[in-house]
């Protein structure tokens, strides 16, 4: 069966224009009718209409599109495709826009494969294809001879309307771009190169001179205002409380068995006349055993015989053993009293067990009373300077105190537990002091000190200062040692140099610079490479002060 030459399609509102090309291509027709829906945006644009055209071109296809919209026709026109209003009209190429002064595509550069002759419909064009491949269909009710001098005529009646060239508005648009795009990057890399990258390094070395200032002075919370003749600087007590606790296991021994006892019978031999009161919890030992007496007891006043034999009558009490176990188990034997002239007999002692284990021992508790206080001390001297530093405040780590910790032991010490929790609480407190107010004590200390004539003094020397506590007199009152080196130099403002040689050149800049007084030399320094003047922002010029130590020996005034 034959391959009919002409086969229509119908293009949905949503083909994309790959889809449409696909279609094109895989069509078996000479001649291919394309029906656009109404309102067609995929052929809305001129590259979508070349596209086709290059499709047809490439499958050897001669594409017609079955529209009435009038927008289309240029566009179509442009790309050099035939439309037709029906599958009944003829199909022609509509004229392109006119753009004066644009360069245009000329039809020839379409590259028809072959023209259509736009006095014909579309079903006639089929028909003069089927006879030319001699292979004849029937199309609809026309058709129309495709001879070669016809579509000659077609392309040079085409050629006498396409007079004017068509703009190309993408490479002028991406010309554009372009042009726009460098002109931003050439701005910006001069904003950069120009403002923002240039900076100025400012060297200035000076000489300065030390001497050590020495004195005591006093910090009390109950002054107001510094008094520099006394040396009272007024103070700022901060207190804090430390609650901390920790378990430790108990290491201690505790025999709970049960207590041996018995009786100790006692005699009055002494040389008193009076009769001898031996109280309850006497102690009677025998070596390392010993027993305590229960109750208390009168033993008769002594009497002895002619021979001199005690003969003074006895008299007997219950003991209980000082400790528990089964070694205090022991047989009659004779005790020591510690009553002079009393002598006692204890019978057989019995009763006692041992029964060993672990208990709370007071060595348990102070280790971990030690621990505890070791941090508590390092952490609340911490966090004192830092609430005194957050009111601008100097601390005076050496006034920290604390008073006596209140510790609690769970369960107690000497009971039975496997481990303990000691719980510590402390309060502590430390002054402060205004920095400034120390400054000036150290600044008059020095200001009769020869080696200093004419200088001022640059560094106060707090910072590496050595300050020892005499005593804290009383809550809120301490009595400090001070010692430290204080440097003096030339005072050189910082913001007054910047201001100063900012916008200037180099050799004006060290120039000015070096005028200063006590200034020995001054470099200026400039980055990157192609930066020869000093920028005019202060905040891109950096001052670095290198002091130079004078060795001059310096008087100490001592307090």
């Amino acid at each position: 069966m034959a391959t009919p030459n002409k086969e229509t399609i119908y293009i949905d509102v949503d083909d994309e224009i790959t889809s449409i090309i696909d279609k094109v291509k895989s069509s078996k027709s000479k001649i291919v009718a394309l029906v656009l829906p109404k309102r067609s945006t995929v052929l809305q644009s001129v590259v979508n209409m070349k596209l086709i055209k290059k499709a047809a071109q490439t499958s050897k296809k001669s594409v017609v599109l079955i529209t009435n919209e009038t927008s289309l026709m240029p566009l179509a026109g442009v790309a050099g495709l035939h439309i037709a209003k029906s599958l009944q009209s003829k199909p022609v190429i509509p004229p392109p826009p006119a753009y004066p002064g644009e360069d245009v595509i000329e039809a020839e550069d379409l590259e028809d494969t072959e023209s259509l002759d736009t006095t014909a419909t579309v079903g006639a064009l089929a028909a003069a294809a089927a006879a030319k491949d001699e292979d004849a269909i029937e199309l609809a009710t026309e058709t129309i001879d495709m001879s070669l001098q016809d579509s000659v005529a077609s392309k040079e009646k085409l050629k006498k309307k396409r007079h004017l060239k068509v703009p190309n508005f993408d490479r002028f648009r991406v010309g554009i771009f372009l042009a726009g795009l460098a002109v931003v990057l050439l701005v910006v890399g001069w904003y950069f190169a120009a403002v923002v990258m240039p900076r100025a390094q400012v060297t200035i070395r000076t000489t300065t001179t030390s001497a050590v200032s020495s004195f005591d002075f006093t910090v009390t919370t109950a002054q107001t205002e510094l008094d520099k003749d006394n040396k009272v600087i007024p103070a700022i007590q901060k207190t804090i409380t430390k609650s901390d606790n920790t378990k430790v296991p108990a290491t201690g021994q505790k025999d709970l068995g049960a207590k041996a006892e018995g009786t100790m019978t006692m005699k009055n031999c002494s040389a008193s006349d009076e009769a001898i009161i031996v109280s309850s919890g006497t102690r009677f030992s025998a070596g390392d055993f010993a027993f305590i007496s229960t109750e208390a007891v009168s033993l008769p006043a002594s009497s002895f015989s002619g021979g001199g034999t005690c003969t003074t009558p006895t008299r007997t009490v219950d003991v209980l053993a000082e400790k528990p176990g089964d070694s205090y188990n022991l047989s009659a034997r004779a005790y020591t009293v510690g009553i002079n002239g009393v002598t006692a007999t204890g019978s057989a002692m019995a009763g006692g067990s041992t029964k060993i284990v672990k208990v709370v021992s007071q060595k348990d508790v102070d280790d971990a009373v030690a621990d505890i206080k070791t941090k508590q001390d390092q952490q609340a001297g911490d966090e004192l300077k830092t609430a005194l530093e957050i009111d601008t405040l100097f601390a005076l780590s050496e006034t920290r105190a604390s008073a006596p910790s209140k510790i609690t032991t769970t369960p107690n010490v000497d009971s039975e537990a496997e481990e303990a929790t000691v719980l510590v609480e402390t309060t502590y407190t430390m002054l402060g002091i205004q920095r400034d107010y120390l400054s000036q004590l150290i600044k008059a200390d020095v200001e009769g000190d020869p080696s200093l004539q004419g200088q001022a003094v640059t560094d106060d020397g707090i910072d590496t200062s050595i300050m020892r506590l005499n005593n804290q007199q009383a809550a809120g009152e301490a009595s400090i040692s001070f010692r430290t080196s204080v440097t003096a130099g030339p005072e050189i403002d910082e913001q007054f140099v910047k201001e100063s040689i900012k916008g200037k050149k180099r050799g004006e800049a060290e120039a000015f610079i070096n005028g200063l007084p006590g200034v020995d030399e001054a470099t200026v320094d400039y980055s990157p490479f192609w930066v020869y003047t000093t920028p005019k922002s202060v905040t891109k010029i950096n001052v670095v002060i290198e002091k130079v130590e004078q060795s001059v020996p310096s008087t100490e005034n001592n307090e």
